[in-house]
């Protein structure tokens, strides 16, 4: 199959992200008990170091994007036109804030009822926690594939968006939608 390097210029782009991603999670692989254990000269930062880990990861592998942007001359390259436009405009901000706050607020109730329901069944002994653990991984099997369809149709939504190709978007979404159903029988 022949390129003409567009692929890189058109923000539909799915595999230098992918690629990307695949960096950050081995090179935080290796970190990990570097950081943890204090290999090749790093000092040993135990559990701290699990945290760090990440981090630092991220931080290199956003600075490899960055340069592999530039490089490029992808559309999404980081340049001076790009930073002298970068300011915050009031009438987005007030949009995110009132679309993430009730969200945040949903997440924060989520996390309360459960510690809520786990302090409640812990009354119940160490078998009842085990056997709570055990459902809600159970659970989480059946939910897993349900929101894994949903994630990758969001995915081929944005690019069909992307690449202007809106007449696909229906067919996705109604893949999504039989897929779904098939799901609960």
């Amino acid at each position: 199959m022949e390129s003409s390097g567009d692929e890189h210029h058109s923000p539909s782009d799915s595999k230098t992200p992918f690629y990307f991603l695949l960096i950050n999670t081995i090179l935080n692989m290796l970190l990990l008990p570097v950081f943890i254990f204090g290999w090749g000269g790093v000092p040993a930062f135990g559990l701290y170091g699990a945290a760090y880990a990440p981090v630092v990861s991220g931080i290199f592998t956003c600075v490899f994007l960055l340069r592999y942007l530039y490089q490029r001359n992808h559309v999404l390259k980081v340049d001076r036109m790009v930073l002298k436009h970068c300011r915050l405009n009031g009438e987005i901000l007030k949009t995110l804030l009132r679309l993430a706050i009730p969200t945040s607020i949903s997440m924060v109730s989520l996390a309360m009822s459960e510690i809520a329901v786990i302090t409640f069944v812990n009354e119940y002994g160490s078998n009842a926690t085990a056997a709570y653990g055990i459902v809600n991984q159970i659970a989480s099997y059946v939910q897993i594939p349900a929101m894994s369809i949903s994630i990758a149709i969001s995915v081929f939504v944005a690019q069909f968006i992307g690449s202007q190709k809106t007449a696909q978007i229906r067919y996705a979404t109604k893949t999504g939608i039989w897929h779904r159903r098939f799901q609960r029988r």
